[in-house]
């Protein structure tokens, strides 16, 4: 296993690493967690919706990301089948916030959008990281499509020539979609 990162979500505790699926997951002693972890990278499909699309990001590894030169006012779609048996499910997204701006994101199942986030704004520069949101409870049905769409941001603080608007952007940046029993 490797890069194993401890993330805390509300009454889960949730190990992650760069690769792999499912895992039984020690929490405490005595309680297993069992987590579904769909990576940006190996498992989503990316979809061609719109004039914007995804990259995978070679200098944030496990991220995709969004060009927002190119691609500033528009988001980016990724969709993966839910192949597990049915049932109510805890879904968090881990995403990448940036000094630059508060990239966008939304949850849909199917055609239902069910979930939107902001990432928070960090004072500097050397803050960023990865964010791990609880984006809610969702009862899910084999065969569902869970869709990530992400749209960069910009706070309008960094000036970056060449920018659109001559300021910085952050690029929508996430590595994955976790389910786990509620």
């Amino acid at each position: 296993m490797s890069d194993i990162k401890i993330l805390i979500i509300p009454l889960v505790l949730l190990i992650m690493s760069d690769c792999g699926h499912r895992r039984e997951i020690s929490a405490d002693v005595s309680d297993q967690i069992d987590t579904l972890m769909y990576s940006a990278t190996e498992d989503f499909i990316l979809a061609n919706t719109g004039n914007t699309a995804f990259y995978r990001d070679k200098s944030k590894k496990g991220n995709l990301a969004i060009d927002p030169i190119k691609h500033r006012d528009s988001a980016a779609s990724a969709f993966v089948i839910y192949r597990e048996s049915g049932g109510i499910k805890q879904v968090a997204l881990q995403s990448y916030y940036e000094y630059d701006g508060e990239s966008r994101y939304t949850l849909a199942i199917n055609s239902d959008t069910v979930a939107r986030f902001v990432n928070p704004a960090i004072p500097d520069k050397r803050r960023e990281g990865n964010y791990m949101n609880l984006l809610g409870t969702f009862n899910l049905t084999t065969g569902d499509t869970l869709w990530l769409h992400a749209q960069s941001h910009s706070n309008l603080k960094y000036p970056e020539e060449g920018a659109p608007g001559g300021f910085a952007w952050s690029r929508g940046r996430w590595s994955a979609l976790l389910l786990t029993d509620p």
